[in-house]
C-alpha cells in the first residue's frame, strides 16, 4: 500500500478542505475500519483510507512485502516514495482512479474522495499482482537489497494475484466507496454548518433577550435556570449570578403553588402554556407584584426538546386597572341589586327628582332630603356638555331612544371635576303616557384614567418593539451598505400594496412588521458574501439562501405579537412552489409573504446593486407581469401595477 507523509503532501500541493474540517471529522473511522476489515474477510481486498496530511484513518490486509521489505530498507523505501509521488501527482487525472505498477512490482490504485468539491482524501486498494509473479526477478529484487530469499519470496507467494477482471471490480467497488464516503462526510459537514449558523443566531437571540422589555428565563431539562435576563433582574432585584444553575423550584418556593412549575413540565413535552397570572413575593424583600407567565419548549436545531423558555410580563399596572374596573362593576351591582343606591328618577310632570345617597355623593351635594334639585345637578355639568344632556334628555322624554351620556361635573362641596356616566330609559303610565325617567349614575373618574395609563402603556409598548424592528433592521444594514435601506423601501411598497388589497388594521401591521426585518436572516451570511460584486458560486448562493431560516429562527422567540417570523420565513416562497426553503405553492404562502415577495423583486431590480447597475422601475415591473400567476400572486402583481400607475413613488 502507498501512502506519503504530510511534509511530502504539502510539497505537492494537494490542499485540506476549507473551514478547517479533515476528513476525519466527517466520516466515522471506526465503522469504516469495521467495513473494510469485512470486505477482507470476504474476499481479499488490502485497503485504506488516507487523508490529504498522509494520515491512515483506516488500513486492512496490508501485505508482507510491503511492510516488511520495500518500506524498510532505506534503498527500496526510496523507490516506494517515488510510487508515493506519482499516484499523489496524478490524482487530478483519476478516472474514475489512478493505477500504477510499482519498480518492486505491485499493483496500487487510488479514487479521490470529493466532498462538496474538495478533495479531502483517498480510498487505496493494492499491494497486488495481476499475474503469478515472476520469480526470478523477485530474486533479484530480493538480491539487489540484500533481503532473506526465503523470506522475501515466501512473502511474494501471500500476494493476491487478480484478473484483469477481478481487478476491474475492485476499482468499480472503490468508486463506489468513494462516492459514498464523499456523500456521508457532505452530510456531516452540512450538519456542522447548520451547527454553526446556529450558533451564531444563539448569539444574536441572547442579544434581543438581553434587550427585551419583558423577563425572559431559560431552563434546561431539569429545570435550572441558564438564562435571567436584565429585566428579571429589575424586577425581581436578584442578579443573575444567585440564580444560574440552581433549580427553579429551589430559588422561588412559590412557583409551584402557583400552578408555574406544571407550566413548566407540561412544556418539557412540547405544550405551549400560559398566559397565567401569577402573584409573587421575593422572600426576604418587599418586591411583590403581579406577572403574566407564559412558557414554551426550547428546542435544539434538530427539533429536540432541550429546556423551556419562560416570558415574564409585569402586569401590576392592568391589574391595578382590573381591580379599580372590578370595583365599579361590583358597585354598579350591588346599587341595582338593593333600592335606589347610585340610582336616579325624573317626574316628568312635576319636574321633580329622586336621588340615593351615592348619587348625592357623586354630585357633592347634601343628603338632607330624599329629593334632589334638578337645577343644581344641571348647574355641576360642566357648560360644554349641556347641550348635549338637554338634547339626550328630550329625545328619550319623547321616546326616541335611551338616555346614555358621559360627561362631567363639578362637584358642589370641594369644587373636583368628575366624570360621570348616567343611563336612562322612559317609564310610561298605564295609559302610555310618559310618567318619568329613571337612571343611573356612576363616578367612573378613576376608571377613565386607568383607561388612559392602559392606552399609554399599550402606546409606549408599540413604540418598544417599533425601535426593536428599526434595530433589527439597522443590524442587516450595517453589515450589507450596498444595500442599505432596502428593506425600508420594500416596507414602503409593501404597504402601498396591502392597502390596494383592502388589508388593513392588525394584518397591516403584521406586514409592515415583517417588511421592515424580512432580511434580517443575512446576519448568518458572511458579510464577503453580502458585498461581492461579481456573480456568487453555486456554494455561496446556497449561503444567502439560508437567511429566510435564520430570520425565521432569530424572530421566533421574540414576541411581536404577530406571525412575524412565519412571513419572514417564506418571503422568498414563490407561487408556482420554485421558491425557498420550503417550496411552498399558491394559498399555502401566506398572503404578507406573497406580498413582501413582490415589494422584493421590485425594489431590488430598481436598486443599485454590488453586481450590477440599477435596472429600473419599468424593467421591474416588467418582471412582475411576466411572473404574474407564475411566481407571483396575480392580484398582488396587479395591485402593483395598479400603485405605480397611481404614481407611488419610493422615498429615501
Amino acid at each position: 500500500m502507498r501512502y506519503a507523509q504530510a511534509s511530502q503532501r504539502r510539497r505537492e500541493g494537494i490542499v485540506a478542505a476549507s473551514e478547517g474540517y479533515k476528513l476525519e471529522d466527517l466520516l466515522d473511522i471506526p465503522r469504516l475500519q469495521e467495513l473494510f476489515d469485512g470486505l477482507n474477510d470476504a474476499f481479499p481486498f488490502p485497503s485504506a483510507i488516507i487523508d490529504n496530511d498522509g494520515n491512515i484513518l483506516t488500513a486492512t490486509a496490508w501485505q508482507d512485502i510491503c511492510t516488511r521489505f520495500h518500506r524498510v530498507d532505506p534503498a527500496s523505501e526510496q523507490v516506494c516514495r517515488e510510487s508515493d509521488r506519482y499516484i499523489l501527482t496524478h490524482m487530478g487525472e483519476a478516472d474514475p482512479s489512478v493505477v500504477y505498477r510499482c519498480p518492486h512490482g505491485m499493483v496500487d490504485a487510488a479514487t479521490p474522495i470529493l466532498v462538496g468539491g474538495r478533495h479531502l482524501g483517498n480510498v487505496f486498494v493494492g499491494q497486488f499482482l495481476l499475474e503469478p509473479p515472476d520469480l526470478a526477478f523477485f530474486r533479484g529484487q530480493a538480491a539487489k537489497y540484500g533481503f532473506d530469499e526465503d523470506a522475501y519470496l515466501s512473502a511474494v507467494q501471500r500476494v493476491p494475484v487478480l484478473t484483469q477482471d477481478e481487478f476491474d471490480r475492485y476499482l468499480a467497488v472503490m468508486k463506489k466507496l468513494a462516492e459514498i464516503f464523499a456523500s456521508m462526510a457532505l452530510e456531516r459537514l452540512r450538519e456542522r454548518e447548520a451547527l454553526e449558523r446556529g450558533r451564531q443566531a444563539d448569539q444574536f437571540s441572547r442579544q434581543i433577550i438581553a434587550g427585551a422589555q419583558d423577563g425572559i428565563i431559560v431552563y434546561d431539562r431539569e429545570l435550572r435556570f441558564e438564562a435571567w435576563n436584565p429585566f428579571m433582574e429589575r424586577l425581581t432585584g436578584i442578579p443573575a449570578a444567585e440564580v444560574l444553575g440552581r433549580p427553579a423550584r429551589e430559588a422561588f418556593p412559590f412557583l409551584g403553588p402557583a400552578g408555574v412549575t406544571e407550566m413548566l413540565r407540561k412544556s418539557l413535552t412540547g405544550e405551549r402554556c400560559g398566559p397565567l397570572d401569577v402573584f409573587f413575593k421575593i422572600p426576604g424583600s418587599s418586591r411583590s407584584g403581579w406577572v403574566s407567565d407564559t412558557t414554551a419548549p426550547l428546542r435544539s436545531a434538530s427539533g429536540e426538546i432541550v429546556g423551556v423558555i419562560e416570558t415574564v410580563r409585569d402586569i401590576r399596572a392592568r391589574r391595578r386597572a382590573e381591580d379599580s374596573l372590578r370595583q365599579n362593576e361590583q358597585r354598579l351591582i350591588r346599587a341595582q341589586s338593593i333600592a335606589h343606591v347610585g340610582n336616579w328618577e325624573l317626574e316628568l310632570q312635576t319636574r321633580t327628582m329622586w336621588a340615593s345617597e351615592e348619587a348625592f355623593r357623586i354630585y357633592g351635594l347634601e343628603h338632607t332630603a330624599p329629593t334632589m334639585s334638578l337645577e343644581l345637578v344641571q348647574a355641576a355639568v360642566l357648560p360644554e356638555y349641556r347641550e348635549r344632556l338637554d338634547e339626550a334628555l328630550r329625545r328619550t322624554t319623547a321616546g326616541r331612544g335611551g338616555y346614555d351620556e358621559q360627561f362631567e361635573i363639578k362637584r358642589a362641596d370641594d369644587g373636583q371635576v368628575r366624570v360621570v356616566h348616567s343611563r336612562a330609559e322612559l317609564v310610561c303610565a298605564d295609559d302610555g303616557a310618559p310618567a318619568s325617567i329613571v337612571g343611573a349614575l356612576q363616578d367612573v373618574t378613576e376608571l377613565k384614567a386607568a383607561e388612559r395609563a392602559a392606552v399609554e402603556a399599550a402606546a409606549r409598548l408599540r413604540r418598544v418593539v417599533d425601535g426593536t424592528v428599526t434595530a433589527m433592521s439597522a443590524v442587516v444594514e450595517t453589515r450589507d451598505p450596498y444595500t442599505a435601506g432596502h428593506q425600508r423601501r420594500v416596507t414602503q411598497l409593501a404597504v402601498a400594496l396591502a392597502i390596494e388589497l383592502g388589508i388593513e388594521g392588525a394584518a397591516l401591521e403584521t406586514l409592515r412588521l415583517a417588511a421592515e426585518v424580512h432580511d434580517i436572516g443575512k446576519v448568518a451570511v458572511p458579510a464577503e458574501i453580502l458585498t461581492r460584486p461579481g456573480r456568487l458560486s453555486e456554494n455561496e448562493f446556497a449561503l444567502i439562501k439560508v437567511h429566510p431560516l435564520a430570520g425565521a429562527d432569530i424572530l421566533a422567540p421574540v414576541e411581536l405579537g404577530a406571525p412575524v417570523a412565519d412571513i419572514v420565513r417564506w418571503h422568498h416562497e414563490r407561487f408556482d412552489g420554485s421558491g425557498y426553503p420550503d417550496g411552498l405553492a399558491g394559498e399555502a404562502i401566506p398572503r404578507e409573504a406573497r406580498i413582501i415577495a413582490v415589494a422584493d423583486v421590485v425594489e431590488a431590480m430598481a436598486s443599485h446593486r454590488p453586481y450590477r447597475p440599477a435596472l429600473g422601475i419599468a424593467a421591474a415591473l416588467a418582471e412582475i407581469r411576466e411572473g404574474a400567476g407564475r411566481l407571483y400572486d396575480a392580484d398582488v402583481a396587479a395591485a402593483c401595477a395598479q400603485v405605480f400607475a397611481a404614481g407611488f413613488a419610493f422615498s429615501e
